[in-house]
């Protein structure tokens, strides 16, 4: 998702700083604790020191690229502020989802962010041209392996008369 955020931030005039979620990893919390000034205790934000930004190696095919895992932006985008938080959540042994949240002064800069980053997610997909390969673990979990996709000639497709033909119709571009 990082570099989604940083193929936004590549237009004119918009920059943001990310900083770390002062919490502990795994609590569960969303831009509105994070605002809330009466938020106390050892997951709260009641110094107003941020903390580090959590980082995971992601493997996609032969690439490994460094992703945020946590992390907050502060985004600029001409003369709007946005609040774009990023957060990792552990539901047990092979369960994990990646949550996104948007603060902004209304809802069409919102809206406005999150349908840029669609366009990006379809835009920039990292697993275009790619196949994923799921296995399953015996403690419930999933694992994803990502493999480059060989090259295939047309002629090397064998479907019944006519059917590659539609195909092709209806997936050009």
């Amino acid at each position: 998702m990082g570099e989604l955020i940083d193929a936004y931030l590549k237009e004119e005039g918009r920059q943001a700083e990310l900083i770390g979620l002062p919490m502990m990893r795994g609590y569960r919390v969303g831009l509105a604790e994070l605002v809330n000034a009466r938020m106390r205790g050892p997951w709260g934000v009641a110094d107003g020191n941020a903390g580090p930004v959590e980082y995971e190696l992601v493997k996609i095919g032969e690439r490994q690229i460094m992703c945020v895992a946590a992390g907050l932006w502060l985004i600029r985008d001409g003369a709007k502020g946005m609040l774009l938080m990023l957060r990792r959540e552990d539901h047990g042994p092979g369960h994990a989802e990646l949550g996104i949240e948007i603060m902004a002064q209304d809802r069409a800069s919102a809206e406005a962010l999150l349908g840029e980053l669609d366009r990006l997610i379809a835009e920039l997909n990292v697993y275009s041209g790619r196949i994923l390969e799921l296995s399953g673990s015996p403690f419930g979990g999933l694992g994803v392996e990502v493999r480059r996709l060989p090259p295939v000639r047309r002629e090397q497709i064998v479907f019944p008369d006519g059917v590659l033909e539609r195909i092709e119709w209806h997936t050009k571009p």
